[in-house]
């Protein structure tokens, strides 16, 4: 049997494929307690690790919240989520002039 782990989506504890591990076999079944966490997963850590850009992991990010609703996002992970998220619109200031 394996040692429990948290599931670095959500941070339930889960048990990991021991076979996986045993093997070095990079895949959901060793960081994420379920498939449909790896969706979420992936964009996070494909961003984090600057393989994909802000855009693209919005974009896959996207397609999972909107596919499978929003998860308990781990705490570890919520500032990404938020960054990746965010509009990166930047609010500039109208300044008018005075009539002489």
């Amino acid at each position: 049997m394996s040692k429990l782990k948290q599931c670095l989506v959500c941070n339930n504890t889960f048990e990991p494929c021991s076979t996986c591990e045993r093997l070095g076999l990079a895949g959901w079944r060793i960081v994420v307690c379920s498939e449909v966490h790896w969706y979420y997963h992936y964009p996070i850590i494909s961003y984090i690790r600057n393989m994909i850009t802000k855009e693209q992991a919005r974009q896959e990010l996207q397609d999972a919240i909107n596919t499978y609703g929003m998860p308990d996002f781990n705490d570890n992970i919520k500032d990404v989520v938020k960054e990746i998220l965010a509009d990166d619109v930047v609010k500039t200031k109208t300044v008018s002039k005075k009539k002489k």
